[in-house]
Parts: structure tokens; sequence; C-alpha cells
């Protein structure tokens, strides 16, 4: 199973936007993808864990083990390619 993780930081714009793009993935990869989100001031602790210094942060996971990273705002082809190719493995 894929799980993609999304790490924003309520109200900031580049999360907001973020948002709307972890919002039309979700959609396309339905049923494919589960997509958490997480609030990085009340999750301090998983942050640290997966090593993130800057919000938001997208972390592919693929049969629990760190697939794919991206740091700061991701576009969409990026974050489709990346499931994509998870997916085909």
């Amino acid at each position: 199973m894929i799980k993609m993780l999304f790490f924003y930081r309520k109200n900031e714009s580049q999360s907001k936007i973020q948002e709307e793009i972890v919002s039309t993935i979700e959609a396309l990869f339905k049923g494919k993808v589960k997509v958490e989100r997480v609030v990085a001031e009340e999750n301090k602790m998983i942050v640290e864990d997966y090593g993130l210094n800057e919000i938001p942060a997208i972390i592919i996971e693929k049969d629990g083990k760190v697939a794919d990273k991206f740091i700061g705002f991701t576009q969409e082809l990026f974050l489709k390619r990346a499931l994509e190719r998870n997916l085909e493995r």
C-alpha cells in the first residue's frame, strides 16, 4: 500500500496552495493511495522523526518505508510521477 503524508501548517499560504494539489492527487489516486494530513505544529515529534526542516512537506511511503520525500511546495506533476512510479514497482 502506498501512503502519502502531507505535512502542513495552519494558516500558511504555501500550505493552503499545497492542500489544493494534495486534494486533487487524492481524488486521482483514490483507492490506490492513502493520504494522511499532519498538522506540523501539533505533531512536532513526527516532523522530527522524518527530519523535516521545512513545511509544507510530503512523504510517500511504500510498504512502511520512505520511498520519496518532497520538501517545500511541490507541483502536482512531480507528485503524480512519484506515485505512478511507486505504484508500478
